[in-house]
């Protein structure tokens, strides 16, 4: 797959993080699709809760270094944190990484 070109601010949940990241990276068979919801995640739908099994949040708008859904994608990582994509999967760009994180930093609207 070919890297997107994300801005530097102003991303768009919408246009950047769900259809270039999202849908291609995380919402396939037995991962973070509408079918599967593994660990209680939707990332396919357009309007995902990001709320996991155990019923935390793992958005924390204006802070991607305390959410988990930012956490997941880079190493090192705290034990308790498997690294996503798993082994096996295609690998998030560091430009994807950066783009998830400047969204949630200003405030993770999944509605622009």
């Amino acid at each position: 797959m070919k890297d997107f070109v994300f801005p530097d601010s102003n991303l768009s949940f919408q246009k950047h993080i769900q259809p270039e990241i999202f849908i291609p990276y995380c919402a396939n068979p037995g991962c973070h699709s509408t079918v599967d919801r593994a660990n209680g995640l939707d990332l396919e739908t357009p309007t995902p809760t990001f709320i996991n099994d155990l019923g935390e949040s793992v958005v924390i708008s204006g802070n991607a270094d305390q959410s988990r859904l930012y956490q997941v994608l880079l190493g090192p990582i705290p034990p308790d944190i498997e690294r996503m994509p798993p082994p096996g999967r295609t690998p998030i760009s560091d430009n994807m990484i950066k783009a998830i994180r400047t969204w949630i930093n200003e405030g993770a609207d999944i509605n622009k």
